[in-house]
């Protein structure tokens, strides 16, 4: 709101003098969102901190098949996702904290808070652009899921010249892979195959994760070798460094 809007300076004004003492509309929806949330996963009756841990991630699990399924079909307004939002309190109220700067922390690592970037990207502008920026945040957060904590572990040969094979993969995690992983893989490879003078445009980023999602016969056939890298992984902005960002604390909080 604007400083000179009446109802703003109602709302700002000291109770003493008749107005509600808020600093702004804006901190107090985030501020009394981030406290529902932060209570309720804190609470000290189990069930209720476990129901509201587990559709948490229900609702942020749902949130990603749903932008995927819009990104996949062309989708060019945001607004449809956002209106996902008004069914998913839970990921409302964490998005507040995110929106704060603020982050939730269980036992010196960043939990919920980190599972939202992709969401944010997506609903933050009036047209859903899916820039590297996006393409990196879930290739990160799906081989993160399933256990890799290093994109050193995804290369091999003389001078780290060759992304491992898919089956390869498979068969170290066998246990927990899951179809996501595969897709988030296989955009990995695409983007590092990418001719090294090719800049990573909106468009590009979208051909590469539809085209990850359903592969081509020549995709499928390399499923058993390496992929050669011809594109420089320092040179894709936030891939290295994204495996190595955790922040810290010990309890569900915001900080």
């Amino acid at each position: 709101m604007d400083r000179t809007n009446p109802s703003t300076a109602i709302i700002r004004e000291r109770t003493k003098s008749f107005g509600l003492g808020c600093s702004s509309v804006g901190v107090e929806y985030h501020t009394r969102c981030a406290e529902a949330l932060i209570n309720s996963l804190n609470c000290t009756t189990p069930r209720h901190a476990k129901i509201t841990k587990t559709l948490l991630l229900k609702q942020i699990i749902n949130l990603n098949l749903i932008a995927d399924a819009f990104i996949v079909a062309n989708k060019t307004s945001s607004l449809p996702m956002r209106r996902q939002l008004d069914y998913n309190l839970r990921v409302r109220q964490l998005l507040s904290i995110q929106r704060s700067k603020l982050h939730i922390l269980i036992d010196n690592n960043e939990h919920f808070t980190n599972k939202l970037e992709k969401r944010t990207l997506l609903v933050s502008d009036k047209k859903i652009m899916l820039t590297i920026q996006n393409l990196i945040v879930s290739i990160i957060d799906s081989l993160k899921s399933l256990g890799v904590n290093s994109l050193t572990e995804l290369i091999q040969g003389y001078n780290n010249s060759h992304v491992i094979s898919l089956t390869s993969l498979q068969d170290k995690y066998r246990s927990s892979w899951k179809e996501n992983h595969e897709q988030a893989f296989r955009c990995l490879v695409a983007l590092l195959s990418s001719p090294p003078t090719q800049d990573i445009t909106p468009d590009i980023a979208r051909n590469i994760f539809k085209s990850s999602k359903f592969p081509t016969l020549p995709t499928l056939v390399t499923n058993h070798t390496p992929t050669q890298i011809t594109y420089e992984p320092s040179s894709i902005p936030g891939l290295v460094t994204a495996f190595c960002e955790t922040k810290k604390h010990n309890q569900p909080e915001s900080r």
